[in-house]
């Protein structure tokens, strides 16, 4: 395969370019209407000297890890057309030269966290237009679902306080958020999803909802300098590794601590 690669037609497939070492530029043609498709896999993975991606426009599906590995090739800002109704889980992950993205008003379904990795992106923005998301002091908030998807992880803000509407925590929304400190979380969030704040290593103190109910596999996870938790008595799930452990082996740290009280789920865990 030679460097440069120009896609046309309607669509590019999972793993279309994965492990293509010598590809360095890749142009998505004007037609393309989705981008990795539904359940795509690394369209651009390990595709390590791949110094620029083109988009010139998109108007259906940026599918799972579509853009997943394009790195450093895809820098600085992007705005996502009008007309793009989906974007996959990891769609843009690790994508680390990224620093700011635009979501239009059709943007209807987003999987989870798709910037996770992107570690300078400090910035999302959404179509004042859209009636399905909307963003809070930087986090990008369902309506419908009434969940917070994801947080920019260059966001230099060191406290933030998550809006009074908010009913759960998806996977990964605070992932590699390294400059908050302060995590607060309203009485109207009843859940927290697996690993739904992980990585984030400077984080010092997180105060819980009085009324959560439930706190996924590996849901705060990776904190290492979060030595402490509250748990409220109104939890009644706490999943495996949820709190107080390190994210590359799952393990506890000797030096954290739960408080809660007896009978409860904070003493079973």
């Amino acid at each position: 395969m030679g460097d440069n690669v120009i896609l046309e037609g309607d669509g590019s497939d999972a793993c279309s370019f994965l492990n293509c070492n010598n590809l360095k530029k890749v142009t998505m043609g004007e037609n393309i209407q989705i981008l990795g498709g539904n359940y795509s896999n690394y369209l651009l993975k390990n595709d390590n000297n791949l110094e620029e991606v083109t988009i010139k426009s998109l108007s259906n599906i940026i599918g799972n890890c579509a853009l997943y590995g394009a790195g450093s090739a895809l820098k600085g800002e992007i705005k996502i057309n009008e007309g793009v109704t989906s974007i996959g889980l990891d769609a843009f992950k690790d994508c680390t030269y990224l620093y700011m993205c635009f979501l239009p008003s059709t943007v209807d379904t987003i999987a989870c966290n798709p910037f996770t990795g992107c570690k300078n992106l400090n910035e999302i923005r959404i179509a004042s237009d859209n009636n399905g998301y909307y963003v809070s002091n930087g986090a990008v908030i369902s309506s419908r679902f009434r969940t917070l998807c994801c947080y920019p992880p260059a966001k230099s803000d060191t406290s933030y306080t998550i809006p009074n509407k908010v009913e759960s925590i998806d996977l990964e929304a605070f992932c590699g958020c390294n400059n908050l400190k302060e995590l607060i979380f309203p009485d109207s969030v009843t859940k927290i999803d697996r690993w739904a704040i992980c990585d984030c290593k400077n984080l010092e103190k997180v105060i819980l909802s009085e009324n959560l109910e439930s706190i996924g596999e590996c849901g705060i996870i990776g904190c290492n300098n979060l030595k402490s938790i509250k748990i409220p008595k109104s939890v009644t799930s706490i999943g495996y590794s949820a709190l107080g452990c390190y994210s590359s082996n799952w393990n506890p740290m000797s030096d954290f601590t739960i408080y809660g009280t007896r009978g409860t789920e904070a003493e079973r865990y």
